[in-house]
């Protein structure tokens, strides 16, 4: 079919986006905010002459181009941060459901999931099991994403679908035009808070190749089964149901107000007694950055396009930045200021309990619903710079680092403690920078 100008127009508030655990019926439909993007770019080598004149005036000045390499497909999109409660109750589970039982989790908890592990562990719910999704744990209280799964050579591989719908009075091909992200993998994301705003995530990653999907089936050299491509219809037209999660996708009551949130500061470890016991924070805004510093590998043949052969994960790091005003209350941000500067004469190290509260904290410490908490146990804090506005503010920086801090997490209720404070960082093997605990509704 020859399709008209009318069918070739595609809008990005069309565009879906799908994730799927490779040759596995498990996927989640993703909502996005604007500016998505992904592309592959192709490494070329330029050949130039550098000569002297062999008459003086005259020389040779042309070039050759080749393509040397296909670069890592770069993919990136925004969601907002939507902690999550599934309303199923035992037994009652339908498709699209998040889960068999009332479990807390996030609207986009498999990119997390793809993020800190392997994905080793990714099965669907249904009407007598809940699910279950690598680094997760899905309670009935909270929801908990740790980093246990983290310390591996690749992270988990998944299937990323953008599908376009075109505008115009097309069918198949015409129509509905889908991409399929294989390998995709998620290299980074950045937790947004601005004091006015709804707490964004900003998700970024790499995949070894796009293809187009055709007819509904994957491109044959695509590294992926059927599994959840099964969704797909001959048009082009994706319909979830069995094979996708999508509970929590369309309600209102999942959103965070950044203006509720705020920041607990305990002191863990002080051989010099240079700082209070805890410190508590207002915030203005902030932003908390997990990256997994992400490589390809890729032959370097001459006389062929050297294809990526896949990834390597780097140094793990989580780093931030939170802004407040200049408090001079008690434990408030102007002693915290003062403390850091003076232990910086002698200290080399400091090691803090830092708990980011998006959406503020209940009596016990733990976020309210609905919320998010980010806790890193030992977290190194740089001394405070003030930032002269109409009103004085600080920028506090910080970098969470693994250390011998322990916890637990409930096996119902995923109810998170720490039960036993950091005395010691630099702990090249360690995977506990960082816990996300979502409290949904």
């Amino acid at each position: 079919m020859t399709a008209s100008a009318s069918d070739t127009i595609f809008l990005q508030r069309d565009i879906k986006v799908y994730v799927a655990k490779k040759d596995v019926d498990m996927g989640y439909e993703i909502p996005t905010l604007e500016g998505i993007s992904f592309s592959q770019a192709i490494n070329n080598a330029t050949i130039t002459l550098n000569e002297a004149s062999p008459d003086g005036t005259t020389q040779r000045r042309g070039s050759a181009a080749f393509a040397e390499s296909l670069a890592p497909a770069e993919w990136s999109f925004q969601t907002y941060l939507r902690p999550t409660k599934s309303a199923s109750a035992n037994g009652t589970y339908t498709n699209g459901d998040r889960d068999d039982t009332a479990t807390h989790g996030a609207v986009e908890e498999f990119l997390w999931a793809a993020l800190a592990g392997d994905l080793g562990t990714a099965t669907m719910p249904s009407a007598s099991a809940d699910k279950a999704l690598t680094a997760w744990s899905f309670g009935t209280t909270d929801g908990v994403l740790d980093f246990d799964s983290s310390n591996k050579l690749q992270l988990g591989k998944f299937d990323l679908l953008f599908a376009l719908a075109g505008d115009g009075s097309g069918v198949g091909d015409d129509k509905n035009i889908i991409y399929h992200l294989d390998e995709a993998v998620v290299n980074e994301v950045t937790i947004d808070f601005d004091i006015d705003g709804i707490a964004t995530c900003s998700w970024s990653g790499f995949a070894k190749k796009i293809y187009e999907v055709n007819d509904g089936a994957r491109d044959a050299n695509s590294s992926s089964t059927a599994g959840w491509f099964d969704n797909i219809s001959a048009a082009n037209v994706i319909t979830p149901g069995s094979k996708t999660i999508t509970e929590g996708n369309t309600s209102t009551s999942n959103f965070i107000q950044n203006r509720l949130s705020e920041v607990t500061i305990a002191n863990s470890h002080d051989p010099n007694t240079n700082y209070s016991a805890a410190y508590t924070l207002t915030l203005t805004g902030g932003s908390i950055t997990v990256s997994n510093n992400i490589s390809y590998v890729t032959p370097s043949m001459m006389q062929t396009v050297n294809q990526p052969l896949g990834h390597i994960t780097g140094s793990r790091t989580v780093s931030g930045n939170l802004t407040c005003y200049a408090d001079n209350t008690a434990d408030r941000s102007m002693d915290l200021f003062e403390d850091l500067q003076e232990a910086s004469v002698y200290d080399d190290t400091n090691i803090f309990e830092l708990r980011v509260y998006l959406g503020g904290k209940n009596a016990t410490n733990l976020p309210n619903a609905p919320g998010c908490m980010f806790v890193m146990p030992a977290a190194h804090l740089d001394i405070p710079t003030h930032n002269i506005g109409d009103v004085v503010s600080f920028d506090i920086g910080f970098t969470a680092l693994a250390s011998n801090a322990t916890h637990t997490i409930a096996t119902t209720t995923a109810a998170f403690a720490l039960s036993a404070d950091a005395t010691a960082t630099n702990s090249l093997t360690g995977t506990n920078e960082l816990f996300v605990v979502m409290a949904g509704l």
